[in-house]
């Protein structure tokens, strides 16, 4: 009696897992055809039943398919070892930077402090994003270092930098758009952001000076 029951029990575990990849495939289907991951949770429940899975958890599984990670024997379950979790929540960081902490708990259903603990130990912490007009081009990189060297070694023989009167504008906007933080490790440098488009209610601010200070 105690083998059947042991029998009944392995076979009850083994089926469980059998159709956690069948939704796993599933997914990897509905990814491969560029679905929305809130449609497939809601496709997944009329075809598995109710509450099969949750949005974060196809979301968390399109972030893979996306990295190129295809491996769907890998489960999200409690109980990880920790340097499991460590390697797990590096992953998620890698293959989106933006993503919360908070949603890394969910997907990895661990303690949030937990996720924090862990990124305290590797090295992750959460930084704004950098503005910039535009992304430098290596050619571009190096015509303004180029320039630059040029009118410090001329300044050096004619010090034309105190007669010259330097102007700039900037777009003071009614709306100000909020900077995202993204993870980045000790001594890496910032994630750099595209600066969106300006609104169409803005002020245009203009000043000039030179090497005393502010003219007008």
């Amino acid at each position: 009696m105690a083998v059947v029951s042991i029998s009944l029990v392995s076979y009850r575990v083994l089926k469980l897992e059998v159709n956690k990849e069948k939704i796993r495939l599933f997914l990897q289907f509905f990814f491969d055809k560029v679905e929305n991951a809130n449609q497939v949770a809601e496709i997944a429940h009329g075809v598995y039943g109710a509450d099969t899975v949750i949005t974060n958890y196809v979301q968390f599984w399109f972030r893979r398919f996306r990295s190129g990670i295809f491996d769907v024997k890998y489960a999200p379950s409690t109980g990880r070892p920790v340097i499991e979790n460590v390697d797990k929540i590096t992953e998620i960081i890698e293959v989106d930077r933006s993503i919360s902490s908070c949603s890394i708990a969910q997907e990895l259903k661990i303690d949030h402090k937990i996720v924090l603990s862990h990124l305290r130990k590797v090295g992750f912490k959460k930084k704004l994003h950098v503005w910039v007009p535009h992304q430098l081009t290596p050619k571009t990189m190096m015509d303004r270092i180029f320039i630059s060297e040029a009118s410090a070694k001329r300044n050096e023989i004619d010090p034309f930098l105190k007669w010259m009167v330097t102007g700039d504008k900037n777009w003071v906007t009614y709306y100000n758009i909020v900077q995202k933080r993204s993870w980045s490790k000790c001594g890496e440098a910032a994630q750099t952001v595209t600066k969106p488009g300006l609104m169409t209610r803005k002020v245009l601010l203009r000043i000039w000076w030179d090497w005393k200070g502010i003219i007008y």
